[in-house]
């Protein structure tokens, strides 16, 4: 398994239009859960979410997709206070004029069985803000897939939830 790390960040995968013969974003399955964790490379030791999203191609032949390490919207991390999810998220990783930083990169084609890691973080003190109270957080990932054989389309992939503290 490959694992990439993306810091708050974006992958976003070029391709084609709907109705051209290209593959659904379901040919591949996703599954994402997330902890509370120290965050990597910061020398300040902050607490924040990490949600590792597993992509896997489940199919008998390679799948081919293509991604953009230049583009820094659409892979993001959003908080919620309700367990369904409803509504918009009090918290969002994407903010305007973040740099982007990916290391490893996605493989095209990724084979039959085989599977990737995106890590995205999200801070503590960021998703709390001045006045969220501490309590339980309902975390999902957008993840635009797509480009090469895949249509693209932005994922929704539930990453579970978390008590988080001041």
């Amino acid at each position: 398994m490959k694992k990439i790390l993306l810091v708050a960040v974006a992958v976003v995968v070029a391709g084609g239009c709907r109705g051209d013969g290209l593959l659904s974003p379901n040919v591949l399955t996703y599954s994402a859960t997330s902890r509370v964790v120290t965050v990597p490379d910061r020398t300040d030791n902050p607490l924040g979410v990490e949600s590792t999203i597993l992509i896997t191609n489940n199919n008998d032949r390679p799948i081919t997709f293509n991604y953009s390490r230049s583009v820094c919207f659409g892979f993001e991390l959003h908080a919620f206070v309700t367990s369904d999810m409803s509504g918009a998220p009090v918290w969002n990783s994407y903010q305007p004029g973040l740099t982007c930083s990916l290391e490893g990169y996605l493989p095209s084609p990724l084979q039959p069985g085989e599977s990737v890691e995106l890590v995205i973080y999200g801070l503590v003190q960021d998703i709390l803000g001045a006045n969220r109270p501490n309590g339980t957080y309902y975390f999902d990932v957008a993840l635009p897939v797509g480009g090469g054989e895949v249509r693209n389309s932005t994922v929704h992939i539930p990453a579970g939830s978390l008590f988080l503290a001041k």
